[in-house]
């Protein structure tokens, strides 16, 4: 396979806090571009993210992988060096943090114009899903958020593991998080305690269509792509189901059978790992994004007159 270059960028988010990301881009033409956000704590550089980011561009793709700027995450991949942020970290930050990435690194590397596609893992699904919404929704979602929400490039969602819902707390971890102002949220890979803040729970309360993932599948209007494992213990399955339900006519479903949350893969991946060695479940998934992607951002080409 031909070797893409990755380069690093770190941008402001709208609240001044740094977006840290990467960037995989080869010489071979562009067709457009591929967006990725992680999800819940995650980071860009977690499982398949960077393999998957090396393939699309391979295969034509500028492809951006990225922190949310209140994920707690750096450079640093072993901790989350800033934890004090992701307790304050909202969905409506996460939405315009996607914004930002388009609009301050994919439209100003010389892409403006160019098609791409919003692929998301898990709750970056959500997030992408959210942002989708907005972008092909406004006359519905104009009551809630005025003024456009632009970047009208946007020729396909993808989501892999994604949730259909926007908050999965049960009652009494509610009761908690409004008494005692924060619930924790414990890392399992770094040991650290994180903490989910009230704010993000007051912020759904406040707007609950706002932030509903199958209400915004339903008012996207571009090819939907849905992923999810039949093996998934995170995230039920009938999720994938509930939001291609909500997307149809535009959307098209691909179970992976088996597959788990993470779709199989170990975390790292290590960029030089060989394709044969990656697992068959992570294969799949990098299979069925890229080609879906690639043929999207060329009809959006052909729509346009190939601009």
């Amino acid at each position: 396979m031909e070797t893409s270059e990755v380069t690093s960028w770190e941008i402001l988010c709208s609240d001044g806090h740094p977006i840290f990301g990467n960037t995989h881009r080869s010489q071979t033409e562009i067709v457009g571009g591929l967006i990725c956000s992680h999800g819940f704590k995650g980071y860009k550089d977690y499982g398949f993210l960077p393999m998957l980011c090396k393939v699309a561009a391979e295969r034509g793709l500028v492809a951006l992988r990225f922190n949310f700027s209140h994920s707690g995450m750096t450079n640093r991949i072993d901790s989350f060096e800033h934890s004090d942020l992701f307790e304050k970290d909202r969905w409506s930050r996460q939405v315009n943090d996607l914004r930002d990435v388009v609009s301050c690194e994919f439209d100003n590397d010389g892409l403006e114009g160019q098609p791409y596609v919003m692929f998301g893992h898990s709750r970056g699904g959500v997030t992408s899903t959210l942002a989708a919404g907005r972008i092909w929704g406004e006359h519905f979602y104009n009551r809630f958020w005025p003024g456009t929400y632009g970047y009208r490039g946007c020729a396909a969602l993808i989501t892999a593991a994604a949730p259909d819902y926007a908050c999965n707390l049960d009652d009494m971890a509610k009761h908690q998080l409004r008494t005692e102002g924060r619930l924790l949220s414990p890392s399992g890979r770094t040991g650290q305690d994180l903490y989910v803040g009230r704010d993000w729970l007051d912020e759904i309360e406040r707007d609950p269509e706002l932030y509903d993932p199958v209400l915004a599948a339903a008012h996207v209007k571009c090819p939907t792509l849905i992923i999810h494992g039949s093996g998934d213990t995170t995230v039920p399955v009938e999720c994938a189901h509930n939001l291609h339900r909500a997307a149809t006519p535009n959307s098209r479903l691909e179970i992976i059978e088996g597959a788990s949350h993470t779709f199989d893969c170990p975390n790292p991946l290590p960029l030089d790992t060989p394709w044969d060695a990656v697992p068959a479940a992570t294969r799949k998934l990098i299979d069925l994004t890229v080609s879906f992607a690639v043929e999207q951002c060329e009809k959006a080409r052909e729509v346009s007159g190939g601009e």
